[in-house]
Order: structure tokens, then sequence, then C-alpha cells
């Protein structure tokens, strides 16, 4: 039996901000963050968020590495404690704005397409130990009573220069 996949099919992989970009130029930790720095011997070698897999100081090699062997499609994740400078007022941060621009770029002109994930264990640990997390209606957007403040990802303009994508 031969299997032929459409044209069109996504060969893809997955990942998140989280667990590869490491903690480079960021001003909030989050929960996977705060996991680490209370049980790093859980983690395989103690490897953990500091540097993860350093695909915020490599990833124009990572990107090219990921087109080398076919892939057409990522998706992977906006850390918000990369991203967001004040959580109470959402403004953002320049650099990181910068870096998700050029990632999302990279995997474009590699004839990647980026699919962005906007929550994969990136909840900041000041919003949950502040207000409780997901299930508080400061923060989450989820519960249906939920009135969103500044701090959810419902109320940030995630702005970019670039073509940017449109999977989200």
């Amino acid at each position: 039996m031969k299997l032929q996949f459409p044209n069109h099919f996504w060969w893809g992989a997955a990942t998140s901000g989280p667990q590869t970009e490491g903690r480079f130029n960021k001003q909030h930790a989050n929960v996977f963050d705060h996991w680490y720095d209370i049980e790093p011997d859980i983690f395989y070698n103690q490897v953990g968020p500091d540097t993860a897999s350093n695909f915020y100081n490599s990833f124009k090699e990572d990107i090219a590495l990921m087109k080398e062997v076919g892939l057409n499609s990522v998706r992977t994740s906006i850390q918000w404690t990369r991203l967001i400078d004040d959580f109470e007022t959402a403004t953002v941060n320049p650099d990181g704005v910068r870096f998700y621009n050029e990632v999302i770029d990279t995997f474009i002109e590699q004839g990647i397409r980026p699919v962005i994930n906007l929550h994969h264990f990136d909840l900041p640990v000041e919003l949950y130990n502040q207000y409780g997390g997901w299930t508080s209606k400061h923060v989450g957007i989820f519960s249906p009573s939920s009135q969103p403040s500044a701090s959810s990802c419902s109320q940030i303009e995630f702005p970019t220069g670039s073509p940017s994508t449109n999977r989200w």
C-alpha cells in the first residue's frame, strides 16, 4: 500500500516559547520558569528554562534546519512574559516585539507557515500569585462571566511590522 499525501498537507512540528527560548531578555517569570526554580531535580539533567534549547539566540539556524528536514509549518507560542512589560497596563516590550517579528519573518522567508499559540505553559507567575491565574476574571478570558482586564490576552494587541501570520 502506497500512501500519498496531498500537496497542501501541513508537515510540521510543535513546540512552545517556554520550552525553547530560554529566559534571555525576559523580565517576568512564567509557571514553567517557576516550576524549574522550585523543582530543578525533576528536569532531565537539570536542563530547564534558563537556556532551554537556546532558540532565542539560534532561531535563524534552527528554522533553516526545520526547512532542511521538509517542514512547511510550525506551531509555537508567544511568551507573555517576554512580550509584556506591565501586565496591568498591557504595555509591550519593544525587544519582545522585535524578537517575535524576526522569528515570524524568518519562518515566512524559509517557506514555513508559523501557527502561533497565545498560551502554552506561560501564565505569568505574578498573575497567578496575585489573582489566582486563569480562574480570575482579572486574568482569564475563559470563564463565562469574565470581564477581561488589560492584563488578559483578549485586550493585548500584538503589534508587528511584518506581514506576520494569519494562524493564531
